[in-house]
């Protein structure tokens, strides 16, 4: 009996149970009863598309539908059975997964499974002679045109094995009666290609031990060491590396980065030959050095930076928007000897590199716009170098240390201000030139002597114990005098 503002069919009402068993036992004592599952109830579903819907892991998926069909085994004839159908006619059905919305008017159990990434309730519907060349009303019509909905990230993300057997029913029909042999066919020779494939970086680590490893590496203490955890998880017949990604799109290593565990970062290093490089990852795609500095806690990350750049990472592998280790550093760490500390120790492999002359000079691209949140004039800082940044970001200790390195300060970012001059002038607020006095004039003494700049801390300092106030400055621009006052008691 239908009724109430939805008008269900008693059958399909039952589908919603949220106790399997009794969700079974009810289903067989409705169709021993003579139930309908094809009764429709409002919008055109029925007891299959409800329990598609429902019900989507093995045993129940099939053994449900199998119960519908044959009327708890009254039928033994499958050839016998009605066809499973639908109209699905008054609501535009999708799955909440997919990219783009799918939408179902007109589409038969088969179509529906498909959308609802029911596997097992597709190959059910093949299996009871369910059309597979059907199509529904509206876009995607096919079978594939659904399938090929489900895309994400640019990875495809349906079920491929279902996918072929799909396939291979369209090209030969009969075959359709044993879909979910061919599907365990399928699945099986895809499960022995991958054992017998070499280990892969693109294959993830699987759901269940991901989750262990990461417990484990946020819970690491010298009372709970992730170290046998980690091991266990990454056994030689793995078909994932340490460069595979876990569940939360990290690598084991960017995570004991980002929680700054030096021991955990020497061990994957030294003992597991974790590659100090491995794929940039996460939603802004940061390498691992940087995500030591980028941590939970930047304050304490020298040890951190210093056991990665002991290892061999790159500290100018770009991440997000351009930004790299050094300009990472400059951005996060305040200004101050710790910030030249977590410098030299990127730039030398923490005292590997003796010869300053040697080094790399630090580069960055910074595609997207930095500045600082403290001055009064917006700076924008496109294609600039890590030695705008530090001025962009008011770090005298870091400009003075991209200078020693051999940044070039006459080197332009693409968007105003450009220079480095241009940055410092920015900084007016109130009328005052506030910006650091020592470090202007000791670039403007590295513009008029380039040589100075391998000495620019030392040039600093002397300037700094010389200079004056801000009145006897050139730039100084003095603050407009107070306005009158309209207080009746002022004269």
């Amino acid at each position: 009996v239908k009724g109430g503002t939805f008008s269900k069919t008693a059958l399909d009402e039952l589908m919603n149970d949220g106790e399997p068993a009794k969700t079974l036992a009810g289903a067989k004592a409705m169709v021993r009863a003579g139930a309908d599952p094809l009764a429709e109830s409002w919008g055109g579903y029925n007891a299959y598309t409800k329990a598609i819907e429902t019900f989507k892991t093995a045993p129940m998926a099939r053994d449900i539908l199998m119960v519908l069909a044959t009327k708890d085994g009254l039928i033994t004839d499958l050839s016998t059975i009605p066809v499973p159908t639908s109209s699905i006619e008054s609501a535009n059905w999708y799955s909440n997964n997919s990219s783009e919305g799918i939408s179902l008017l007109g589409g038969n159990p088969l179509l529906y499974a498909v959308a609802r990434e029911n596997s097992i309730g597709a190959l059910v519907m093949l299996e009871l002679g369910v059309d597979p060349l059907e199509k529904a009303k509206s876009k995607p019509y096919t079978i594939q045109d659904i399938m090929k909905q489900f895309v994400k990230n640019k990875e495809e993300r349906w079920d491929k094995a279902l996918y072929a057997t799909i396939q291979a029913i369209l090209d030969d029909p009969s075959k359709a009666k044993k879909a979910t042999e061919i599907y365990d066919g399928i699945v099986a020779d895809a499960a022995a290609a991958a054992a017998a494939a070499p280990p892969s970086k693109d294959v993830p680590v699987p759901k269940e031990a991901a989750d262990e490893i990461v417990a484990a590496i946020n819970n690491h203490t010298a009372e709970t060491p992730a170290f046998d955890v980690i091991r266990a998880h990454y056994p030689t017949n793995a078909t994932y590396t340490l460069e595979s990604k876990l569940t939360n799109d990290a690598t084991v290593l960017t995570l004991a980065c980002k929680k700054n565990h030096v021991d955990l970062i020497e061990f994957l290093v030294n003992d597991m030959k974790a590659d100090p490089n491995p794929p940039k990852v996460g939603q802004f795609g940061e390498p691992a050095f940087m995500c030591a500095i980028d941590s939970d806690k930047p304050d304490t990350c020298l040890p951190a930076v210093k056991a990665m750049s002991r290892a061999g990472a790159n500290p100018m592998d770009d991440g997000y928007g351009g930004e790299n280790t050094y300009t990472k550093a400059i951005i996060r760490i305040a200004n101050g000897p710790f910030l030249r500390e977590v410098l030299m120790a990127i730039a030398t492999k923490d005292g590997t590199i003796t010869d300053m002359s040697t080094i790399t000079t630090p580069t960055a691209s910074m595609r997207h716009n930095y500045g600082s949140e403290n001055t009064t004039d917006n700076i924008c800082l496109r294609e600039a170098n890590p030695l705008h940044i530090a001025l962009g970001t008011e770090k005298t200790v870091g400009a003075l240390v991209m200078l020693e390195l051999g940044v070039d300060p006459t080197a332009k970012a693409a968007t105003k201000p450009s220079t480095l001059l241009e940055i410092l002038k920015c900084y007016h607020k109130d009328g005052e030139a506030r910006w650091d006095r020592a470090l202007y004039k000791t670039i403007q003494a590295i513009l008029e002597d380039p040589s100075k700049a391998k000495k620019a801390t030392e040039v600093y300092d002397e300037i700094a114990a010389t200079v004056g106030d801000a009145s006897d400055d050139p730039e100084y621009v003095a603050p407009p005098p107070p306005a009158p006052s309209d207080d009746e008691d002022s004269e």
